[in-house]
């Protein structure tokens, strides 16, 4: 009946709305809901929060026999803190790497000026010579460094209007808070004010250095040498050491991206991933809202399947490993405990821990005579186990999760499955036959969840994922099957976040490595130009090529060590904020640091030998 304006939902999580009617079947049922107000005026978050938890006090008190979580809580957040929270760790990040750039691109800007400085000694005392005053010659200083940072932003501008689109469409599904990211006119706002701020910040040293020349003694000057460089040079050479320092410490969260990333390729999923296809359904509504009519449904697409040539085993769940599942809680048949603990609850046919290459660790599998009428079972995995036996051994224990289906009996348990991603504690799973589930259980399971057919085959073609397609479309034309993916692309989805992280820190850290190195080039090659007849004179008295070119290399490692060692008591520093923004897989070690130390001065050297070379090539009588 109607349609919302463009941006609406700027998260894409619903593209339809329809009235809200809890019940059994009515288009809401379910318990899981969002609550969203607006306040009225003069009330803070900080009072309604307070309001609500009086209510919801009052609520508990009044109905004692009400179940709630362990994790119940009343608390309201605005709407933009609640959008970005998700999010907000891994694009602080992201601004603070890009903060470090920019400070590492302006140190260097900031170099070249003083460098320049240093030679504009005779035009600027002619300029006070002749009546200009101090602030006069500031002001045109900051105009041109000014100028030279605007123009600068306003082509980083262009080229990000260009790189942003491929920019997000690398970007994995639920990174970004909104999906309408944009060159626009704040982000235009925004770089001119930067580039105003670095520009006057940055080029103020370099214009105060110059401003102070001494008229007599720069008119002395023959050229060759300058006061102003004596007195900039000890600032150039804090701007480099500052940049190493910088530098250093986004190769280490680098590192740890890179950590996380790898830990994360070498985490065993408890299932064998290759040549296993997945494809997904949602099976909603009252034509699949009985066991009975699931299980029709499930067994003639099994036996379609089976018939593809090259299909090894074939099996259907309700949530496939490395995704969310179905959170229940459960009892313990032989205790008078009641909601006792949390677990994650799925159905699958007997062929499925065949299909995964999953490993039964004691008692057996799902088989197929686990079917209606027969006693209930269920396969639990070994944190299941672990956590709710401790000592017992679980296998004939019974449990209840929906209390008038009646117990179940615990015959197995499988090895643990990374049922909810790569990173993070293995919660305890239950694996109950599909075709033991009841109404109950498969409508509240497909409210939230669709199901997945799960295929082993010889290989995997695009023959294969075609024949597939056609066997499920034929098996309901009217059923759309949402995605057809193999295990593999499912593994690198469950990793999309860190995998994106990591190439984006590590691209933003190498450009940071190359301004750096050129940081140390330049200030090694004004240097060298600067000492031309000091290194002139010592080549005539006899100094060797090979001393000269020690002298100057060794400055240049002489910065890095300096920046080095500042960065790396930072890094340490600042271990738990750094580590914060990072899956608790990757730490900050003295290996890490070393590693990114080691880099860090071998470019530092190479940065100066070109410079050195220049110096040692020098012809004595020339200079």
């Amino acid at each position: 009946v109607g349609i919302m304006p463009e941006g609406f939902d700027s998260m894409r999580v619903s593209e339809m709305y329809v009235p809200l009617q809890p019940g059994p079947n009515g288009p809401g049922s379910g318990f899981n809901y969002s609550v969203a107000g607006r306040l009225r005026k003069g009330v803070t978050i900080a009072q309604a929060n307070a309001e609500a938890e009086s209510v919801f006090a009052a609520y508990k008190a009044a109905n004692p026999t009400a179940k709630f979580g362990t994790e119940t809580a009343t608390r309201f957040l605005s709407y933009q803190e609640g959008l970005a929270r998700p999010v907000k760790p891994a694009l602080l990040l992201m601004l603070i790497t890009v903060g470090m750039l920019l400070l590492i691109a302006c140190a260097n800007a900031a170099s070249l000026l003083l460098a320049r400085a240093s030679g504009r000694g005779r035009e600027i005392s002619v300029r006070a010579a002749l009546g200009a005053a101090r602030g006069r010659i500031v002001r045109q200083l900051m105009t041109e460094s000014v100028l030279l940072f605007l123009v600068g932003g306003l082509l980083g501008v262009g080229i990000a209007y260009w790189t942003v689109p491929a920019l997000l469409a690398m970007t994995p599904a639920g990174y970004l808070p909104a999906q309408h990211v944009a060159v626009d006119g704040r982000v235009l706002l925004v770089t001119v004010g930067l580039s105003l701020a670095t520009g006057i910040i940055f080029g103020l040293a370099p214009a105060l250095s110059l401003s102070r020349y001494d008229i007599v003694e720069a008119f002395k000057e023959d050229g060759t040498r300058t006061t102003s460089s004596r007195r900039s040079r000890g600032l150039r050479q804090a701007l480099v050491v500052a940049e190493v320092a910088l530098c250093l410490l986004m190769l280490v969260g680098a590192g740890l991206l890179l950590q996380t990333f790898l830990k994360l390729r070498a985490v065993d999923p408890g299932f064998d991933a290759a040549n296993v296809l997945t494809a997904r359904m949602s099976l909603q509504g009252e034509r699949y809202g009985t066991s009975e009519e699931i299980n029709r449904f499930y067994d003639r697409g099994l036996d379609r399947l089976r018939q593809i040539p090259g299909v090894q085993s074939v099996a259907v769940v309700n949530a496939i490993p490395m995704e969310f599942g179905l959170n229940m809680n459960f009892d313990f048949v032989e205790t008078a405990e009641v909601e006792t603990e949390l677990m994650d609850w799925r159905y699958a046919s007997p062929e499925y821990f065949e299909t995964l290459g999953v490993r039964v660790v004691a008692g057996r599998g799902l088989q197929a005579t686990d079917r209606a009428g027969s006693p209930r079972v269920t396969v639990i995995s070994e944190t299941f186990a672990r956590q709710f036996y401790k000592d017992r051994n679980p296998l004939g224990q019974q449990i209840t999760v929906f209390s008038k289906d009646g117990p179940i009996e615990i015959v197995g348990i499988v090895k643990d499955l990374r049922e909810q991603g790569l990173s993070g504690p293995v919660p305890p799973v239950m694996y109950v036959p599909v075709a033991q589930a009841s109404d109950a259980a498969i409508r509240t399971s497909h409210t939230y969840f669709q199901s997945h057919w799960v295929v082993r085959a010889a290989a995997i073609t695009p023959d294969l994922t075609r024949r597939i397609r056609e066997e499920l479309r034929g098996l309901d034309p009217k059923q759309p099957i949402t995605s057809i993916r193999t295990m593999m692309e499912n593994k690198a989805r469950a990793m999309a976040t860190e995998t994106f992280q990591a190439t984006l820190l590590t691209a933003f850290a190498s450009i940071g490595l190359l301004l750096a190195a050129a940081g140390i080039y330049g200030l090694i090659a004004y240097s060298v130009a600067q000492r031309t007849r000091e290194f002139g004179i010592r080549l005539a008295l006899g100094a060797t090529r090979g001393r000269i070119l020690m002298s100057v290399i060794r400055q240049g490692g002489l910065l890095a060590v300096s920046g080095i060692t500042i960065g790396a008591l930072t890094a340490f520093a600042l271990r738990r904020t750094l580590q914060s923004f990072v899956v608790d897989l990757a730490t900050i070690d003295v290996l890490t640091v070393a590693a990114v130390a080691g880099l860090l001065l071998v470019v530092a050297l190479l940065a100066s030998i070109v410079p050195a070379i220049r110096a040692v090539r020098l012809n004595p009588v020339a200079a």
